[in-house]
């Protein structure tokens, strides 16, 4: 564990919540408000109606069946079928399956697990996946998680945004907006509509509204990948801004500062291009693509040997053995790592039929429509919600108990 930088995070936040208390008690503040000394909410109307109004100019103009068809549908291929972003940022061309798989299987797991003692290696072996939670100085270092911090306000803000124009479009009042976070480890957005005025919507003017934040999400993910291919054509004629620098070395083949760009044919983006390239070249002798920033590019040959291990130190850090390299993501690849990721993720924890998630608003707004009983729908969702936040409970559970995760570095 790296206390400092938890100490850091902690010396921070009750240095902002003691920055507001001394703004509240001379300017006598109405919109920020602390609670506990633990959270702050950040709560407005007449600028966030401003706000979501110029916005909404600017799509008023697509028809609104386009609109709904495009969010509803892409909602419920992310909530029942598969996640329609490919993971070409961390290495991989393939797309992911709906959380509520992974968290039904991970729960099917734990229940094996508790009665036929199974070791943590057969839970990771039969398709375990772990949830890591964000803590700093445990499960990410202090840089990482100012990235989280800043790519999680973005994300969570469009999300909202998305929810707010399309209520303004279909008419509903906004009766307020703003952010919350609690010691900066929770943290999201909302936006506060007039729920008396959603429920007389048509349904799929409804669903419009709810599935807008997941497709702000997966739209934003795609804008993310599109610019990482414009920039990765511009490191492979300039040498940067993507790419693998190389921290540390005894290799004489290398400098540090070094910034390795392609194996062979492939470019290589990330650390995560370097794992999956590295794999398909043990035993083999491979060439390299580097800029040295004095010299320009240059072409390595090496030999990689078969008993070569790469060791992942954190999310943006590896340790290649042999070759005797420690090696990390650039800045600008780390941003858009975590855009992605964060927004993947928003967009896949929104879609479980959960209250108050989104999925949750979007089933039980179905069921409403198909049953007249609100006992039957209330039970039914509440026997759902309580099943799957038990599943996500244990699966962060297990994942901190058994070391499951990549640890700070």
């Amino acid at each position: 564990m790296y206390y400092l930088d938890l100490i850091c995070v902690i010396v921070a936040w009750f240095l902002i919540v003691s920055i507001l208390h001394i703004i509240h008690k001379f300017k006598k503040i109405t919109f920020a408000k602390i609670y506990y000394g633990i959270a702050i909410i950040i709560r407005e109307r007449e600028n966030v109606v401003k706000f979501l109004s110029k916005i909404h100019e600017c799509f008023r103009k697509i028809p609104d069946k386009l609109i709904a068809s495009f969010s509803i549908s892409l909602f419920l291929i992310t909530m029942f079928i598969l996640v329609p972003i490919p993971l070409n940022i961390i290495g991989i061309s393939s797309f992911m399956y709906p959380m509520m798989f992974y968290i039904g299987k991970n729960l099917f797991l734990i229940i094996q697990s508790i009665f036929q003692k199974v070791s943590p290696q057969e839970l990771i072996a039969h398709g375990f996946t772990p949830l890591q939670p964000i803590v700093p100085g445990v499960t990410a270092s202090l840089r990482t998680f100012i990235y989280i911090i800043v790519c999680a306000g973005i994300s969570i803000l469009i999300h909202e945004i998305a929810h707010g124009i399309a209520a303004l479009r279909y008419g509903v009042p906004i009766k307020s907006g703003g952010l919350f976070t609690a010691l900066f480890i929770l943290f999201g957005g909302f936006v506060e509509i007039d729920e008396e005025y959603l429920r007389k919507l048509k349904l799929w003017k409804r669903l419009t509204i709810y599935t807008a934040g997941v497709f702000a999400n997966i739209v934003l993910a795609y804008i993310v990948l599109i610019v990482l291919y414009l920039l990765l054509y511009v490191t492979l004629n300039t040498g940067n801004p993507l790419g693998v620098h190389i921290l540390k070395t005894k290799n004489s083949a290398f400098q540090t500062s070094d910034i390795i760009i392609g194996v062979d044919d492939k470019p290589i983006f990330s650390i995560y291009d370097l794992i999956f390239t590295f794999g398909d070249y043990l035993g083999k002798n491979i060439t390299l693509t580097i800029y040295r920033s004095e010299v320009g590019f240059l072409k390595l040959n090496l030999y990689i040997p078969k008993n070569t291990t790469i060791y992942l130190l954190s999310t943006s850090k590896c340790y290649i053995t042999n070759l005797d390299i420690l090696v990390s993501n650039t800045v600008v690849y780390d941003f858009l790592f975590w855009m992605y990721c964060l927004n993947l993720t928003l967009a896949m924890l929104n879609t479980l039929p959960i209250i108050p998630l989104d999925g949750g608003q979007v089933i039980q707004s179905i069921l409403e429509k198909i049953c007249n009983s609100e006992k039957i729908i209330k039970n039914i969702m509440y026997c759902i919600s309580s099943i799957l936040w038990l599943a996500l409970g244990l699966t962060i559970y297990y994942t901190l108990r058994y070391g499951f995760y990549v640890p700070a570095w």
